[in-house]
């Protein structure tokens, strides 16, 4: 029988053992699909890091997330070659079918 993911008695085991902050941020975004504040705070709180130390983490890595996102992620190369196959259109049309409003970036039931 599977438990649900309960994210703060994955921080404690996590911590316990020696876990390294990338390990424990990548396994709180598989399982939630996002970082919520609550969970930095707690790292901050309980473990041997600083703010700056999480949010460097956070910020440098662009699949971290801070605000909940969908179960599945939909990737559109957005580069200059891309752009010239028209790769913001192809954007806008995911975001049309999906019915993503153009201020965010996931569907209202979360799946995209």
């Amino acid at each position: 029988m599977n438990r649900p993911f309960d994210p703060h008695k994955y921080i404690d085991q996590a911590l316990k053992e020696g876990h390294h902050l990338l390990s424990i941020l990548n396994k709180i975004q598989d399982k939630l699909h996002y970082i919520p504040r609550e969970i930095i705070d707690e790292l901050y709180s309980k473990g041997p890091y600083s703010y700056s130390n999480i949010h460097e983490l956070i910020s440098f890595y662009s699949g971290f997330r801070v605000k909940p996102a969908g179960k599945y992620r939909i990737q559109v190369c957005i580069g200059t070659a891309c752009h010239v196959k028209n790769a913001q259109g192809l954007f806008r049309d995911f975001k049309k079918h999906l019915d993503i409003m153009p201020q965010e970036d996931t569907d209202p039931e979360r799946l995209f």
